[in-house]
């Protein structure tokens, strides 16, 4: 499990639990539960720089905060459950958005972490292109690899930007200045 998908299920049942506390009664867990709920949510969260610092650290410390705060009486559930809600919304929103980040990262990358097999054109006969491993997405150009464009230059975080290909374009041409123009529409 990883620890978006650890402090996902963490916010929702602190969330689920803390709502059943302050609305209906049916919470599972027991106070000192919660306690240790909450504090792996905060644990892990602060491995992403997400901030949660609620007001309380297990139910006991929750029904003192709601009631000094007037959620209490006519209105309480509601008033609980909204500040409930604008307490955890936050919280999945910057999950879902490391979690989006994780996964553009990733959906180029191989098993072991690397990009592989960026490969645009051939600027001649057509290649033949070989699977080798296919765990580890490794291939092999068999026959014509002179004429097949494959970028071979580290990526960095950001990715590939065309600035990047348009200079390792320019390396790869004749001239040495980009008069040739890459097949751009053709991935192998």
């Amino acid at each position: 499990m990883s620890d978006v998908e650890a402090a996902y299920g963490l916010a929702r049942l602190a969330q689920r639990e803390l709502t059943a506390f302050g609305t209906d009664g049916g919470k599972v867990l027991a106070d000192d539960e919660i306690a240790l709920v909450l504090r792996g949510l905060r644990g892990v969260l602060g491995r992403f720089d997400i901030p949660f610092n609620p007001p309380f650290r297990d139910f006991g410390g929750f029904y003192g905060y709601w009631k000094r705060a007037g959620m209490s009486g006519a209105g309480g559930w509601g008033a609980r459950s909204g500040y409930l809600t604008g307490l955890f919304e936050p919280v999945f929103t910057a999950l879902d958005e490391r979690e989006d980040e994780l996964v553009r990262r990733q959906s180029m990358r191989g098993v072991d972490g690397e990009i592989k097999n960026i490969i645009f054109a051939s600027i001649g006969p057509k290649p033949r292109i070989v699977l080798v491993d296919a765990m580890n997405n490794r291939i092999k150009v068999e026959r014509n690899e002179e004429s097949c464009l494959v970028y071979d230059q580290p990526l960095d975080e950001s990715g590939l930007t065309w600035g990047q290909l348009v200079g390792w374009w320019r390396t790869k041409t004749p001239q040495g200045d980009g008069t040739r123009q890459p097949v751009r529409d053709k991935i192998l």
